[in-house]
Parts: structure tokens; sequence; C-alpha cells
């Protein structure tokens, strides 16, 4: 039996297009091993797949070290992923599979160290056709119900599901934050009154960014979700299973309701919502792209390139001196001489012009700020009859 090794060192929602690739390749009769991350403490990644069967190993995968280097547990303890390569028949590192065509000038994988990274193009791709061709495996030979997730709770994890829902009419969750601030929804607080109006006696579960947990939300307050779960991974889909609608963005949670059959509401920002979604039953997008196709700028980092380059247009010409005297870190004679001032007024300026680079990034994307709270709550009413 041929054996293949399947490794991404991404977020969880990365994961998705993954067990679809490796459950094709298992489908095709290949011993299939996964390698995902695993952040340290209680977060691990593998958490997700129990109760699966889309591949015949786990191995936990750490970047260890001051360089990074990516290590698997493996037979005889941690070691560099690429010296078990051997072991496999074949080996598909996932890294990059998605980001590496990003419009985004500040972008790190906008400065490749070789002639393959800049030439392959994955902006305008469904992600799980892309992982399938990456594995060898003709996207147009998979079924389309089978270009999706997978993720089941089991017999103990559904019952905790259900006491959750127990004394409210519905049950609703919001998880607006992504891993970047451009794919981050500010304006989900504002939808927490209207549910409580309109859905008179439902329970919100908001997820808690500042301590990685959920509260449950009620008209009274809020209190903190209390629920027997393994992991908090597993506690986050005992909250999902739980629902009646899940409202989220373009982050890893609204791929798990997807792979667990639940109804959800996905509000996309620096991507088109198809090259996610297109084969999703379960989804229903709202996409400001489709009338702005200037915000799919497949940003990664921080903040919304569009609100970087608003900002770099509205420097002052002084600021623009001082932003290339920065940049090309230029002798402290020739700042304090172009500047007019001394080192201490030069690092002054300087501190400031990195303050309001910084103030860019926190700036709500121009796409997720055109999705109004009044918006969702018109889909949501469309889906809770």
């Amino acid at each position: 039996m041929k054996k293949a090794l399947l490794f991404r060192f991404g977020g969880i929602g990365d994961i998705a297009p993954v067990m679809v690739a490796s459950q094709q390749l298992k489908k095709r009769g290949w011993h299939v091993t996964l390698a995902l991350r695993d952040d340290g403490g209680a977060i691990k990644q593998s958490d997700l797949l129990k109760n699966t069967n889309i591949c015949d190993e786990i191995l936990d995968l750490k970047q260890i070290g001051p360089w990074g280097t990516r290590c698997i547990k493996y037979k005889d303890g941690w070691k560099s992923i690429d010296s078990v390569y051997d072991d496999y028949d074949n080996v598909v590192d996932f890294m990059f599979v998605t980001e590496g065509n990003s419009t985004c000038r500040t972008n790190f994988v906008k400065k490749p160290t070789d002639v393959w990274k800049i030439t392959r193009n994955s902006n305008w791709i469904n992600w799980y056709d892309q992982h399938l061709a990456w594995v060898g495996i003709d996207p147009s030979s998979v079924p389309n119900e089978e270009k999706r997730p997978t993720f089941l709770l089991s017999k103990e994890e559904r019952k905790e599901a259900k006491k959750l829902r127990k004394g409210y009419s519905k049950l609703f969750a919001i998880h607006p934050v992504a891993s970047s601030m451009a794919r981050t929804w500010y304006q989900a607080k504002e939808l927490l009154p209207m549910l409580h109006d309109k859905y008179k006696g439902c329970l919100i579960a908001c997820w808690d960014p500042s301590k990685n947990d959920w509260d449950f939300v009620i008209p009274e307050g809020r209190f903190p979700v209390k629920i027997k779960a393994d992991s908090p991974l597993r506690r986050s889909m005992i909250v999902l299973g739980a629902c009646d609608l899940f409202i989220g963005v373009d982050t890893g949670f609204t791929h798990i309701a997807e792979g667990m059959g639940v109804e959800h509401i996905a509000i996309y920002s620096t991507v088109p919502g198809w090259t996610r979604a297109k084969y999703y039953k379960h989804q229903t997008i709202i996409d400001p792209g489709i009338k702005h196709p200037e915000y799919y700028n497949f940003a990664i980092q921080s903040g919304d390139p569009l609100r970087i380059e608003d900002g770099e247009n509205a420097l002052t010409e002084r600021e623009r001196l001082v932003k290339d005297l920065y940049d090309r870190q230029a002798p402290l004679e020739e700042v304090t001489k172009e500047l007019n001032c001394d080192a201490h007024g030069a690092q002054l300026e300087i501190e400031i012009l990195l303050k309001k680079q910084e103030s860019w990034d926190r700036q709500q994307s121009k796409a997720l700020s055109d999705v109004s709270a009044e918006m969702v709550m018109e889909k949501t009413k469309e889906l809770i009859k």
C-alpha cells in the first residue's frame, strides 16, 4: 500500500480542504498520515478530527526553536518533519497553497525565495479543487458532495449540546473574529439586541477574543458557558452543534459548521466566497466583493491593504520624507539634516509615523465596513422561519 504524508501549518479552517484531499487518497487505497498543528497547551488541531475516519494516522506538528523548525511527534520523539520524508511515497506540504498570490504589497509571501513561489496562482480556484490537484487527483473526478469536510460530535457531546438549549426558544452563536484584522467584523455587537428583540427567549453564544472562549448573552447580561468537553476545540464544536444558526466570518468555525451540517451565515471580505464555499450545502454567503471586486486583495496580514493604501496617500510631504528616510535606513547625519532637527526630534517623528501606520492595521476592512448588522439580521430571518 502506498503511503502519503499531508501537512499544513495553518489555521483551523485550513484543515477542511486537507481533510477532503486525505479522504480521497484513502478512498483510492492510500495509507494517509496527517500532520496537524499543535500550538502547545490544550490547543491541538487533531482534536477536530475525533470520531472521523478521513485518515489512518495523525501526527502533531510544531514549530520549535529560534528558526521555527517544523517538527513532528514521531516514533522516537520530536524530530524535523523532513527527516521522515523517505518513509512515504508522497509528501505534500500545503504551506502557502492559497496565500501565494496576494495582491498586498507588504505581504511576506510577495518576497519569495524561488521562482516557483511567484509563478503559482491560487486566488481564483476553489480551494477543495486546488487541494485535490496538489495530491494528484483530478478535481472533476470527485463528486461535488464529497468536496466538503466532515466533523462529528460523540454521543456524550451531543447530550451536552442538548443541555445548552434547555429552556431557550432558539440558540444563536456569533464568532466575528478572524486571524486577520482584515477579516474581522466589528458590527457583531449591534446584532445582539436585534436577535433578542425578534426571537424572544433566545440565547446567544458570543466569542470573546480577550479570553478565547464563549460567553452566553441574554438581555440581562453575560455569563460563562459551562460545558463538559475534552478540549477547547471540542468545546466550540459542542456550542456549534447546539445552534439553530451560526454567524461567522471567513475563518475556521464557518468550515466546521459546514462539516457538522449546521446552518450558518459566513461573511466574506478579502476572498470571493465561492473559492471556499462553492460546494457547501449549509452556508449562506454575504460577500461585499461581488459588487466591489477591489475588496478581493487576499490579505493574510493584520490590516486591510486598502486601508493602508488610503493611509499612505494621506501622508503629508514631511511624513513621506520621514518614511523614506526610515525605510532606507538613512544615516543619522542625513536624517537630522533632511528633517532639520536633532536626533531626539527625528526619533519622535519616526515613532509617531510608526504608530500612525500601526493604526491603519486596526481599522475594519472596507469590505466588512459595508456589512451592517441589519443586513445580517435580514439573512437570519430568511433562514429562521
